[in-house]
Protein backbone atom coordinates (compact mmCIF):
# COMPACT_ATOMS: atom_id res chain seq x y z
CA UNK A 1 0.00 0.00 0.00
CA UNK A 2 2.85 2.39 0.78
CA UNK A 3 4.44 1.75 -2.63
CA UNK A 4 1.05 2.17 -4.31
CA UNK A 5 0.58 5.53 -2.62
CA UNK A 6 4.02 6.66 -3.76
CA UNK A 7 3.37 5.61 -7.35
CA UNK A 8 0.00 7.31 -7.50
CA UNK A 9 1.30 10.53 -6.00
CA UNK A 10 4.16 10.50 -8.52
CA UNK A 11 1.64 10.20 -11.35
CA UNK A 12 -0.41 13.07 -9.94
CA UNK A 13 2.72 15.23 -9.73
CA UNK A 14 3.02 15.21 -13.53
CA UNK A 15 1.52 18.22 -15.36
CA UNK A 16 -1.88 17.75 -16.98
CA UNK A 17 -2.50 18.69 -20.60
CA UNK A 18 -5.17 21.28 -21.35
CA UNK A 19 -8.48 19.65 -22.28
CA UNK A 20 -9.61 20.31 -25.89
CA UNK A 21 -13.09 18.86 -26.58
CA UNK A 22 -13.42 18.11 -30.30
CA UNK A 23 -17.05 17.02 -30.68
CA UNK A 24 -20.47 17.34 -29.04
CA UNK A 25 -20.09 14.27 -26.81
CA UNK A 26 -16.83 15.65 -25.43
CA UNK A 27 -18.79 18.41 -23.72
CA UNK A 28 -20.39 15.69 -21.59
CA UNK A 29 -17.09 13.93 -20.87
CA UNK A 30 -13.82 14.96 -19.29
CA UNK A 31 -10.81 14.69 -21.59
CA UNK A 32 -8.80 11.48 -21.45
CA UNK A 33 -6.12 13.22 -19.40
CA UNK A 34 -8.63 14.66 -16.93
CA UNK A 35 -10.33 11.28 -16.62
CA UNK A 36 -7.00 9.52 -16.02
CA UNK A 37 -6.11 12.07 -13.35
CA UNK A 38 -9.52 11.71 -11.67
CA UNK A 39 -9.20 7.92 -11.71
CA UNK A 40 -5.79 8.29 -10.12
CA UNK A 41 -7.28 10.36 -7.30
CA UNK A 42 -9.99 7.72 -6.79
CA UNK A 43 -7.37 4.97 -6.67
CA UNK A 44 -5.23 7.00 -4.27
CA UNK A 45 -8.29 7.55 -2.06
CA UNK A 46 -8.90 3.79 -1.92
CA UNK A 47 -5.28 3.14 -1.00
CA UNK A 48 -5.40 5.80 1.72
CA UNK A 49 -8.66 4.37 3.05
CA UNK A 50 -7.02 0.93 3.33
CA UNK A 51 -4.17 2.57 5.26
CA UNK A 52 -6.75 4.15 7.60
CA UNK A 53 -5.77 7.66 6.49
CA UNK A 54 -9.40 8.69 6.26
CA UNK A 55 -9.04 12.49 6.08
CA UNK A 56 -6.46 12.17 3.31
CA UNK A 57 -8.75 9.69 1.53
CA UNK A 58 -11.69 12.12 1.63
CA UNK A 59 -9.46 14.91 0.32
CA UNK A 60 -8.50 12.70 -2.63
CA UNK A 61 -12.14 11.83 -3.34
CA UNK A 62 -13.04 15.53 -3.36
CA UNK A 63 -10.15 16.29 -5.75
CA UNK A 64 -11.53 13.66 -8.13
CA UNK A 65 -15.05 15.14 -7.93
CA UNK A 66 -13.73 18.64 -8.64
CA UNK A 67 -11.87 17.42 -11.71
CA UNK A 68 -14.92 15.63 -13.12
CA UNK A 69 -17.32 18.47 -12.38
CA UNK A 70 -15.61 21.73 -11.35
CA UNK A 71 -18.94 23.51 -10.67
CA UNK A 72 -21.50 20.88 -9.66
CA UNK A 73 -25.13 21.95 -9.69
CA UNK A 74 -26.44 21.75 -6.08
CA UNK A 75 -29.86 20.84 -7.52
CA UNK A 76 -29.11 18.76 -10.63
CA UNK A 77 -31.90 18.30 -13.14
CA UNK A 78 -31.60 14.52 -13.28
CA UNK A 79 -32.02 14.19 -9.52
CA UNK A 80 -34.95 16.60 -9.52
CA UNK A 81 -36.68 14.67 -12.30
CA UNK A 82 -36.27 11.37 -10.45
CA UNK A 83 -37.61 12.87 -7.22
CA UNK A 84 -40.67 14.25 -9.03
CA UNK A 85 -41.29 10.91 -10.76
CA UNK A 86 -41.15 8.97 -7.50
CA UNK A 87 -43.36 11.38 -5.57
CA UNK A 88 -45.96 11.48 -8.34
CA UNK A 89 -46.03 7.69 -8.56
CA UNK A 90 -46.46 7.36 -4.79
CA UNK A 91 -49.32 9.88 -4.77
CA UNK A 92 -51.22 8.11 -7.58
CA UNK A 93 -50.72 4.43 -6.75
CA UNK A 94 -52.82 2.48 -4.26
CA UNK A 95 -52.93 -1.00 -2.80
CA UNK A 96 -56.33 -1.59 -4.41
CA UNK A 97 -54.92 -0.69 -7.81
CA UNK A 98 -51.91 -2.98 -7.44
CA UNK A 99 -54.12 -5.85 -6.29
CA UNK A 100 -56.44 -5.35 -9.25
CA UNK A 101 -53.49 -5.34 -11.64
CA UNK A 102 -52.34 -8.62 -10.12
CA UNK A 103 -55.75 -10.27 -10.34
CA UNK A 104 -56.43 -9.04 -13.88
CA UNK A 105 -52.90 -9.34 -15.18
CA UNK A 106 -51.74 -10.27 -18.69
CA UNK A 107 -53.17 -13.51 -20.03
CA UNK A 108 -49.90 -14.84 -21.45
CA UNK A 109 -48.31 -17.81 -19.62
CA UNK A 110 -46.65 -17.07 -16.31
CA UNK A 111 -42.86 -17.30 -16.19
CA UNK A 112 -40.46 -17.96 -13.32
CA UNK A 113 -39.20 -14.48 -12.59
CA UNK A 114 -37.71 -12.41 -9.76
CA UNK A 115 -36.62 -8.79 -9.67
CA UNK A 116 -33.53 -8.10 -7.58
CA UNK A 117 -33.59 -4.43 -6.65
CA UNK A 118 -32.70 -2.01 -3.86
CA UNK A 119 -30.20 0.82 -4.03
CA UNK A 120 -26.84 0.66 -5.75
CA UNK A 121 -24.01 -0.49 -3.46
CA UNK A 122 -26.43 -2.42 -1.22
CA UNK A 123 -25.20 -5.91 -2.04
CA UNK A 124 -27.29 -6.53 -5.17
CA UNK A 125 -24.29 -7.79 -7.14
CA UNK A 126 -23.13 -10.12 -4.36
CA UNK A 127 -26.61 -11.63 -3.96
CA UNK A 128 -27.04 -11.94 -7.73
CA UNK A 129 -23.74 -13.76 -8.14
CA UNK A 130 -24.57 -16.12 -5.26
CA UNK A 131 -27.93 -17.05 -6.78
CA UNK A 132 -26.50 -17.26 -10.31
CA UNK A 133 -24.31 -20.12 -9.11
CA UNK A 134 -27.43 -22.30 -8.99
CA UNK A 135 -27.98 -24.44 -12.13
CA UNK A 136 -31.73 -23.72 -12.09
CA UNK A 137 -31.23 -19.93 -12.06
CA UNK A 138 -30.09 -17.52 -14.74
CA UNK A 139 -29.51 -13.84 -14.05
CA UNK A 140 -29.61 -10.78 -16.27
CA UNK A 141 -27.47 -8.02 -14.84
CA UNK A 142 -28.30 -4.33 -15.17
CA UNK A 143 -29.76 -4.28 -18.67
CA UNK A 144 -32.11 -1.66 -20.12
CA UNK A 145 -34.48 -4.33 -21.39
CA UNK A 146 -37.41 -3.60 -19.07
CA UNK A 147 -37.21 0.17 -19.52
CA UNK A 148 -36.71 0.03 -23.29
CA UNK A 149 -38.59 -3.06 -24.45
CA UNK A 150 -41.35 -3.55 -21.88
CA UNK A 151 -42.11 -0.12 -20.47
CA UNK A 152 -41.04 1.83 -23.55
CA UNK A 153 -43.85 0.61 -25.86
CA UNK A 154 -46.50 1.48 -23.25
CA UNK A 155 -45.19 5.05 -23.04
CA UNK A 156 -44.71 5.53 -26.77
CA UNK A 157 -47.98 7.38 -27.49
CA UNK A 158 -47.83 9.58 -24.39
CA UNK A 159 -45.94 12.82 -23.67
CA UNK A 160 -42.37 12.32 -22.49
CA UNK A 161 -43.05 13.49 -18.94
CA UNK A 162 -46.50 11.93 -18.57
CA UNK A 163 -47.09 10.27 -15.15
CA UNK A 164 -46.57 6.52 -15.34
CA UNK A 165 -49.50 5.35 -13.18
CA UNK A 166 -52.29 6.49 -15.56
CA UNK A 167 -50.37 4.89 -18.44
CA UNK A 168 -50.18 1.59 -16.57
CA UNK A 169 -53.82 1.81 -15.50
CA UNK A 170 -55.05 2.32 -19.07
CA UNK A 171 -52.85 -0.39 -20.63
CA UNK A 172 -54.84 -3.09 -22.43
CA UNK A 173 -54.22 -6.81 -22.04
CA UNK A 174 -52.94 -7.18 -25.64
CA UNK A 175 -50.52 -4.30 -25.08
CA UNK A 176 -49.27 -5.80 -21.82
CA UNK A 177 -48.83 -9.22 -23.45
CA UNK A 178 -46.83 -7.64 -26.25
CA UNK A 179 -44.62 -5.90 -23.70
CA UNK A 180 -44.08 -9.17 -21.85
CA UNK A 181 -43.16 -10.97 -25.05
CA UNK A 182 -40.70 -8.23 -25.96
CA UNK A 183 -39.18 -8.29 -22.49
CA UNK A 184 -38.42 -12.02 -22.50
CA UNK A 185 -37.27 -11.99 -26.13
CA UNK A 186 -34.76 -9.21 -25.55
CA UNK A 187 -33.63 -10.60 -22.20
CA UNK A 188 -32.66 -13.83 -23.98
CA UNK A 189 -30.83 -11.81 -26.62
CA UNK A 190 -28.97 -9.96 -23.87
CA UNK A 191 -28.11 -13.26 -22.17
CA UNK A 192 -27.05 -14.84 -25.45
CA UNK A 193 -29.01 -18.00 -24.63
CA UNK A 194 -32.60 -19.10 -23.92
CA UNK A 195 -33.91 -19.17 -20.36
CA UNK A 196 -35.32 -22.66 -20.94
CA UNK A 197 -37.63 -22.80 -17.94
CA UNK A 198 -35.04 -21.67 -15.40
CA UNK A 199 -35.83 -18.99 -12.86
CA UNK A 200 -34.85 -15.65 -14.36
CA UNK A 201 -33.48 -13.02 -11.99
CA UNK A 202 -33.47 -9.49 -13.38
CA UNK A 203 -30.90 -7.74 -11.20
CA UNK A 204 -31.15 -3.99 -11.57
CA UNK A 205 -31.19 -1.42 -8.74
CA UNK A 206 -32.50 1.22 -11.16
CA UNK A 207 -35.78 -0.69 -11.43
CA UNK A 208 -36.53 0.13 -7.79
CA UNK A 209 -38.06 3.31 -9.23
CA UNK A 210 -40.26 1.20 -11.57
CA UNK A 211 -41.66 -1.32 -9.11
CA UNK A 212 -45.29 -0.52 -9.92
CA UNK A 213 -44.63 -0.89 -13.63
CA UNK A 214 -42.79 -4.17 -13.14
CA UNK A 215 -45.74 -5.61 -11.22
CA UNK A 216 -48.14 -4.38 -13.90
CA UNK A 217 -46.25 -6.01 -16.76
CA UNK A 218 -44.89 -9.03 -14.84
CA UNK A 219 -47.52 -9.91 -12.17
CA UNK A 220 -45.91 -13.30 -11.49
CA UNK A 221 -42.68 -11.71 -10.27
CA UNK A 222 -41.15 -12.05 -6.83
CA UNK A 223 -39.15 -9.18 -5.34
CA UNK A 224 -35.75 -9.52 -3.70
CA UNK A 225 -34.81 -6.19 -2.10
CA UNK A 226 -31.20 -5.70 -1.03
CA UNK A 227 -30.68 -3.69 2.15
CA UNK A 228 -27.53 -2.22 3.67
CA UNK A 229 -26.88 0.42 6.30
CA UNK A 230 -27.98 3.64 4.53
CA UNK A 231 -24.88 5.46 5.74
CA UNK A 232 -22.57 2.86 4.20
CA UNK A 233 -24.59 2.94 0.98
CA UNK A 234 -24.29 6.70 0.66
CA UNK A 235 -20.56 6.67 1.35
CA UNK A 236 -19.96 3.80 -1.08
CA UNK A 237 -21.91 5.55 -3.86
CA UNK A 238 -19.96 8.75 -3.25
CA UNK A 239 -16.70 6.84 -3.59
CA UNK A 240 -17.54 5.53 -7.08
CA UNK A 241 -16.05 7.19 -10.18
CA UNK A 242 -18.22 7.94 -13.21
CA UNK A 243 -16.84 9.55 -16.32
CA UNK A 244 -20.16 10.91 -17.59
CA UNK A 245 -20.85 14.24 -15.90
CA UNK A 246 -24.62 13.74 -16.12
CA UNK A 247 -24.81 9.94 -15.96
CA UNK A 248 -24.58 9.65 -12.21
CA UNK A 249 -25.16 13.04 -10.66
CA UNK A 250 -25.88 11.40 -7.33
CA UNK A 251 -22.19 10.64 -6.82
CA UNK A 252 -20.99 14.22 -7.26
CA UNK A 253 -21.70 15.34 -3.70
CA UNK A 254 -22.72 13.78 -0.42
CA UNK A 255 -25.84 15.93 -0.27
CA UNK A 256 -27.17 14.77 -3.65
CA UNK A 257 -26.15 11.19 -2.91
CA UNK A 258 -28.20 11.28 0.29
CA UNK A 259 -31.23 12.71 -1.51
CA UNK A 260 -30.99 10.03 -4.20
CA UNK A 261 -30.90 7.29 -1.57
CA UNK A 262 -33.79 8.77 0.40
CA UNK A 263 -35.87 9.07 -2.76
CA UNK A 264 -35.26 5.53 -4.02
CA UNK A 265 -35.49 3.64 -0.74
CA UNK A 266 -38.26 5.88 0.55
CA UNK A 267 -40.15 4.80 -2.57
CA UNK A 268 -39.69 1.17 -1.60
CA UNK A 269 -40.87 1.88 1.94
CA UNK A 270 -43.97 3.61 0.57
CA UNK A 271 -44.87 0.77 -1.81
CA UNK A 272 -43.88 -2.24 0.32
CA UNK A 273 -47.08 -2.35 2.45
CA UNK A 274 -49.17 -2.26 -0.74
CA UNK A 275 -47.23 -4.86 -2.71
CA UNK A 276 -49.48 -7.78 -3.74
CA UNK A 277 -46.54 -9.91 -4.92
CA UNK A 278 -44.19 -11.84 -2.59
CA UNK A 279 -41.12 -9.90 -1.46
CA UNK A 280 -38.09 -10.53 0.71
CA UNK A 281 -35.54 -8.05 2.08
CA UNK A 282 -31.96 -9.36 2.23
CA UNK A 283 -29.31 -7.62 4.32
CA UNK A 284 -25.79 -7.17 3.01
CA UNK A 285 -24.43 -7.37 6.55
CA UNK A 286 -26.04 -10.80 7.04
CA UNK A 287 -24.51 -12.04 3.78
CA UNK A 288 -20.96 -11.07 4.71
CA UNK A 289 -21.36 -12.39 8.27
CA UNK A 290 -22.75 -15.84 7.43
CA UNK A 291 -23.65 -16.38 3.80
CA UNK A 292 -25.21 -19.84 3.87
CA UNK A 293 -28.32 -19.08 5.97
CA UNK A 294 -29.06 -16.05 3.82
CA UNK A 295 -28.61 -18.02 0.60
CA UNK A 296 -30.87 -20.80 1.90
CA UNK A 297 -33.57 -18.31 2.87
CA UNK A 298 -33.42 -16.59 -0.52
CA UNK A 299 -33.58 -19.87 -2.45
CA UNK A 300 -36.46 -21.09 -0.31
CA UNK A 301 -38.31 -17.84 -0.99
CA UNK A 302 -37.72 -18.29 -4.71
CA UNK A 303 -38.89 -21.92 -4.60
CA UNK A 304 -35.53 -23.33 -5.67
CA UNK A 305 -33.85 -26.28 -3.90
CA UNK A 306 -30.50 -25.90 -2.18
CA UNK A 307 -27.29 -26.36 -4.17
CA UNK A 308 -23.80 -26.06 -2.63
CA UNK A 309 -22.51 -24.33 -5.76
CA UNK A 310 -24.07 -21.03 -4.68
CA UNK A 311 -21.46 -20.72 -1.93
CA UNK A 312 -18.66 -20.81 -4.52
CA UNK A 313 -20.16 -17.81 -6.35
CA UNK A 314 -16.75 -16.14 -6.79
CA UNK A 315 -15.59 -19.05 -8.95
CA UNK A 316 -18.64 -18.68 -11.18
CA UNK A 317 -18.16 -14.91 -11.37
CA UNK A 318 -14.62 -15.34 -12.69
CA UNK A 319 -16.03 -17.12 -15.75
CA UNK A 320 -18.54 -14.42 -16.78
CA UNK A 321 -18.78 -10.73 -17.55
CA UNK A 322 -19.88 -8.71 -14.51
CA UNK A 323 -21.12 -5.23 -15.44
CA UNK A 324 -21.40 -3.81 -11.93
CA UNK A 325 -18.64 -1.55 -10.55
CA UNK A 326 -18.13 -4.30 -7.93
CA UNK A 327 -16.91 -6.77 -10.56
CA UNK A 328 -13.57 -7.28 -8.78
CA UNK A 329 -15.15 -7.78 -5.36
CA UNK A 330 -17.52 -10.55 -6.42
CA UNK A 331 -14.68 -12.67 -7.80
CA UNK A 332 -13.42 -13.08 -4.22
CA UNK A 333 -14.88 -14.81 -1.15
CA UNK A 334 -16.99 -12.51 1.04
CA UNK A 335 -15.17 -9.97 3.18
CA UNK A 336 -16.30 -7.50 5.86
CA UNK A 337 -13.98 -4.52 5.46
CA UNK A 338 -16.77 -2.35 3.96
CA UNK A 339 -19.15 -2.99 6.86
CA UNK A 340 -19.51 0.09 9.07
CA UNK A 341 -17.05 2.06 6.95
CA UNK A 342 -19.20 5.17 7.30
CA UNK A 343 -18.01 5.62 10.90
CA UNK A 344 -14.53 6.51 9.63
CA UNK A 345 -16.09 9.41 7.71
CA UNK A 346 -18.78 10.32 10.22
CA UNK A 347 -17.77 13.97 10.50
CA UNK A 348 -18.26 14.42 6.75
CA UNK A 349 -21.64 12.68 6.85
CA UNK A 350 -22.82 14.47 10.00
CA UNK A 351 -24.78 17.26 8.25
CA UNK A 352 -26.83 14.65 6.34
CA UNK A 353 -27.45 12.05 9.05
CA UNK A 354 -30.80 13.59 10.16
CA UNK A 355 -32.06 13.15 6.59
CA UNK A 356 -31.07 9.48 6.64
CA UNK A 357 -32.25 8.78 10.19
CA UNK A 358 -35.85 7.71 9.33
CA UNK A 359 -34.59 5.04 6.93
CA UNK A 360 -31.80 4.01 9.32
CA UNK A 361 -34.52 3.28 11.89
CA UNK A 362 -36.99 1.79 9.43
CA UNK A 363 -34.43 -0.74 8.17
CA UNK A 364 -33.23 -1.57 11.69
CA UNK A 365 -29.77 -0.01 11.58
CA UNK A 366 -30.16 2.34 14.54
Amino acid sequence: LEKAEQSLRALLAKPMREARPTHAEARMLPSDDVWTRAQTFYELADVLDRQEKYDDAMAAFLEAKTLLCPKPDPHPAQAAALSSYLKTTESQISGEMLQRWLENGPASPARRLALLCGHQRSGTTLLEQVLDGHPDIVSAEETNVFSDDALGPLKRDHPTNAPIVPILESATTPALNACRAGYFRFIELALGSPVNGRLLIDKNPVLTSHLAAFVRVQPETKLLVALRDPRDVVLSCFMQPNRHKTADEASLSLEVTVEHYVGMMGHWRALAPMMPVPWLEVRYEDMVTDLEPVARKALDFLGVPWDDRVLAFYETARKKIVRSPTYTDVTQPVYQRARGRWRHYQKYLEPYLPRLEPLVKAFGYE
